[in-house]
């Protein structure tokens, strides 16, 4: 999601209350090549005692300073890591030199492939700096169609990203210019890979840039042990994860493992109308303070109870 700090229109902290009252339990803010967003929203929600939790993130624009014309390289998130990528490649001499380096390490994997050394190089340099800093990587709207016509990552590096990289999801479904036609293809290639080769969590985002941008249309279902930023990125890395479509005639769309999609299209039914219901009335207490200067820590406390009994009622038993 973005805010402020790049090409979003809301506040980081606005984005996240819009989030808590779409029932979300985590979300990330992930500005554009922007790590700052993200802290001012950890802060933020600490600060109120906000009951959803955000992890640090960022959406890395692979090929630096990119403009108008698409090059090639696509846009990569960086979830959970402890510190900026972007400000990682400020010093463009040591940036160009450690390009480089990788491109003459791989350059013989990709002999015969019709993929450019350095432009492959530059996806590998994110992954690698985003794997440092202990975050996950997530590739983001890979059949993305941009201003000149042409796929925003170039599809032969999409495939071998897939085949051969450390990512550890892929963005199967998003919001790329309304178009569901993107979403199809990103399916479709997950289909074609996930037996293949590394199975990599498929990932719904929203990529929201405001609260009306239908967040809720598409998220994802983790299966974490615990709602903790280390539990939900462990459950990433290890591929338990649902991405999820909500079609506007309230239909879903399940991508993942069989028996993952299954249990989530029960929890979708069963188990989310009354969460969310909660989490709405949540953020419309917690905006009320805001607005009337006034604690309403009685009432919270009380939502929240009603939370973990709905939520213990489903799980406390497995």
């Amino acid at each position: 999601m973005h805010t402020i700090y790049s090409d979003g229109n809301r506040t980081p902290l606005a984005i996240c209350l819009h989030s808590l009252g779409l029932g979300f339990d985590f979300m990330s803010i992930t500005d554009h090549d922007c790590y700052e967003g993200s802290l001012e929203a950890i802060a933020k929600v600490k600060e109120s005692n906000i009951d959803i939790l955000v992890l640090p993130g960022e959406e890395i624009t692979v090929r630096k300073n990119e403009t108008v014309n698409s090059h090639g390289n696509g846009h990569m998130l960086s979830i959970n890591a402890n510190k900026s990528i972007e400000n990682q490649r400020t010093d463009s001499a040591i940036y160009a030199k450690e390009l480089e380096d990788i491109a003459e390490n791989i350059k013989n994997d990709l002999v015969g492939k019709e993929i450019d050394p350095l432009n492959y190089a530059r996806n590998i340099w994110a992954i690698s700096k985003v794997k440092e800093a202990n975050g996950i990587a997530i590739l983001c709207h890979p059949n993305w169609i941009y201003h000149n016509g042409k796929y925003h990552l170039n599809q032969p590096i999409y495939k071998e990203l897939l085949k051969s990289s450390k990512l550890d999801g892929v963005e199967v479904i998003g919001d790329i210019n309304k178009t569901e036609e993107n979403n199809n293809m990103g399916y479709l290639t997950y289909i074609e890979i996930k037996d293949k080769h590394k199975y990599l969590s498929p990932l719904a985002n929203t990529d929201a840039h405001d609260i009306d941008h239908n967040a809720r249309e598409r998220f994802t279902m983790v299966f974490a042990r615990d709602k903790t930023a280390e539990g939900i990125t462990d459950a990433i890395k290890a591929g338990f994860t649902c991405a999820i479509l909500r079609r506007e005639n309230g239909e879903h769309q399940f991508v993942g493992k069989s028996d993952l999609s299954h249990y989530a299209y029960f929890l979708v039914k069963e188990y989310f109308p009354k969460h969310k219901h909660l989490k709405h009335k949540l953020s419309q207490l917690y905006l009320d303070e805001f607005i009337n200067g006034e604690c309403y820590e009685s009432k919270i406390n009380v939502t929240k109870s009603r939370l973990e009994n709905h939520t213990n009622s489903f799980f406390m038993n497995f």
